[in-house]
C-alpha cells in the first residue's frame, strides 16, 4: 500500500498506518486495502499465489474483522487458503485470549496466519504453542546483521530452530545482500523477501513476471517472495 498525496508526494506504510492506527481510520482502511489485495491476487488468476496482509491490533479487537475477510474473500472468489494474515506478536499479547479466538476462527476458515516481526515482541512459549499460527517472520533487524558473527546471527538460527520444534514455516524479511541470503539458504530458512529478491511492485508487473518463471523443486533451500507481499511463484535464487 502506497499513498500519494498531491502535495507531499509519496508517503510511505511506515508513517502513514501508525496515524490511521492512532486515529481509528485504520478500521475503514483496513477492510479497503484487504478487499483491494484479494481482488489483485485473484486477476493474476494464477492459483500458485497467495497474498499476505497485514492487521494491526485494533483490527484484531473489531468485531466486525471476520465479516470484513468473508466478504473480501466473496467478492474477489478467492480461495480462503490463498489469503495470510500477518500479525505482531504485540497485537496479539494485548489481549491474548480474544485474540486467540479469533485466530482459531479464521484458521478455521483456511486463512493461513502469520507473525510478522518476530523477535521484536513479546510471547511467552506457553502462548506461541497456543497459536493458531501457520508461520514466523524474523525481523529485518535481526536479517540485517546475520553476516556478522555475534547475538544477531544466533536469533536468526535460535528462531529457525524454534519454527522447526513447532511444525512453522519461517520467512526472513529484509534480505538486501547475496550474503544475507546465502547465509539463510545454509540455515534452510523456508522463505525471504527483500529488495534484493524484489522491489515492490504494481500488480502489472507481476503479471508480467508470471510467464517467466517456473516452479521450485519439492524440497527447496528457501522460496522467494515480492516485498509487496505478494508471493513470487517458486523459481530458483541466485
Amino acid at each position: 500500500a502506497r499513498w500519494r498525496h498531491p502535495q507531499r508526494g509519496l508517503i510511505l506504510p511506515d508513517e502513514f498506518i501508525p496515524r490511521a492506527e492512532e486515529t481509528g481510520l485504520i478500521l475503514s482502511l483496513g477492510p479497503s486495502l484487504l478487499r483491494e489485495a484479494c481482488r489483485e491476487v485473484a486477476e493474476l488468476r494464477d492459483t500458485r499465489l497467495t497474498i499476505s496482509v497485514n492487521l494491526s491490533a485494533r483490527q484484531l479487537a473489531d468485531a466486525g474483522l471476520l465479516e470484513a475477510i468473508d466478504e473480501a474473500l466473496a467478492r474477489a472468489s478467492l480461495a480462503a487458503p490463498r489469503l495470510k494474515l500477518e500479525v505482531t506478536e504485540s497485537a496479539i499479547m494485548g489481549n491474548a485470549d480474544a485474540a486467540i479466538a479469533v485466530l482459531r476462527e479464521l484458521r478455521a476458515r483456511g486463512v493461513g496466519i502469520q507473525i510478522d516481526d518476530f523477535g521484536t515482541g513479546y510471547s511467552s512459549l506457553s502462548y506461541l504453542q497456543k497459536l493458531p499460527v501457520d508461520t514466523l517472520k524474523i525481523d529485518r533487524s535481526f536479517v540485517s546483521r546475520i553476516d556478522e558473527v555475534g547475538e544477531k546471527a544466533e536469533i536468526v538460527e535460535s528462531i529457525i530452530a524454534l519454527a522447526r520444534s513447532l511444525g512453522l514455516e519461517v520467512i526472513a524479511e529484509g534480505i538486501e545482500t547475496e550474503r544475507q541470503l546465502a547465509r539463510l539458504r545454509r540455515l534452510r530458512c523456508d522463505g525471504g523477501q527483500g529488495f534484493l529478491l524484489s522491489k515492490a511492485m504494481p500488480a502489472e508487473a507481476i503479471r508480467a513476471l508470471l510467464p517467466g518463471v517456473r516452479l521450485w523443486s519439492p524440497a527447496p533451500p528457501m522460496q522467494g517472495f515480492v516485498d509487496r507481499e505478494v508471493q513470487r511463484p517458486r523459481r530458483s535464487i541466485g
